[in-house]
């Protein structure tokens, strides 16, 4: 994949994860991002464009 749709599909899981996990009260940080995105098969490159 491109690293212009690999970007795009980074930030429709970031959406997802967001829409999924996070409230008001239920907050995410950089590291719950970073790790989601790992999860998805994003590791190490995840961290170089957040």
């Amino acid at each position: 994949m491109s690293k212009k749709g690999s970007q795009k599909l980074k930030l429709l899981y970031l959406c997802q994860y967001l829409l999924r996990s996070s409230d008001e009260e239920h907050p995410v940080t950089m590291g719950d991002m970073i790790a989601y995105l790992a999860q998805q098969g994003h590791s190490r490159r995840a961290e170089e464009h957040i």
